[in-house]
């Protein structure tokens, strides 16, 4: 049997980035699709300050708690940051 080479850190972190934007257009997609309006481009709503805040303590958390694989902390750390608004 040959063993397969472990995936670097630096691929590992590409995979998930890449997982990650496959979902946020599948999201996309599924909102054109519903004919419901998309307030960015990026097809995600900006969230007050606060309200990221609190949900990434809480997903944090439940991470903590052993609610939530690193995989999903890492997506939803993305999806959330993703929805402050700068300006």
């Amino acid at each position: 049997m040959v063993k397969q080479p472990r995936s670097s850190k630096r691929q590992i972190e590409a995979n998930r980035r890449e997982k990650a934007e496959r979902k946020r257009l599948r999201k996309i997609e599924r909102v054109s699709e519903a004919g419901e309006p998309v307030d960015d481009p990026n097809g995600v709503a900006p969230m007050d300050h606060d309200a990221v805040i609190a949900a990434l303590a809480a997903l944090h958390q439940s991470y903590a708690d052993g609610n939530v694989s690193l995989e999903d902390l890492e997506a939803g750390r993305l999806e959330l940051t993703s929805r402050l608004h700068v300006d």
